[in-house]
């Protein structure tokens, strides 16, 4: 393998370096509780109009993933794939702001008689 080739292909790890750490949640055992106060989770639920069962099932799997005692896996990726599958969710994402656009357009054109 070449230096290019292995350049183009090593492992690329999650840096915490610009991270904002000052969260106001902290690594500790929240239990069957979940992470977020109640509070939060209905203020959660109602600013991204999620279900308040996949508000409090988020809070859970935060609290799970904040677990100090729990073990989890890292697995590296190589750089091309990372980019691959990035560019595939940009597209994706790009398209569906492009068809927003567009039917804010159409809307927007409904209502000028309005005005």
């Amino acid at each position: 393998m070449s230096d290019d080739d292995w350049l183009s292909e090593y492992p690329i790890w999650l840096s915490a370096d610009g991270v904002n750490v000052s969260a106001p949640w902290r690594l500790d055992d929240y239990g069957e509780g979940g992470a977020l106060s109640r509070d939060r989770v209905v203020d959660l639920a109602e600013r991204f109009a999620l279900d308040i069962t996949d508000a409090e099932q988020l809070s859970l799997r935060l609290g799970r993933s904040l677990d100090p005692n729990v073990t989890f896996h890292i697995a590296p990726m190589e750089r091309s794939a990372a980019a691959r599958r990035g560019r595939k969710e940009i597209e994706a994402a790009r398209a569906d702001i492009l068809a927003a656009a567009d039917r804010l357009d159409a809307a927007r054109e409904r209502l000028e008689p309005v005005e």
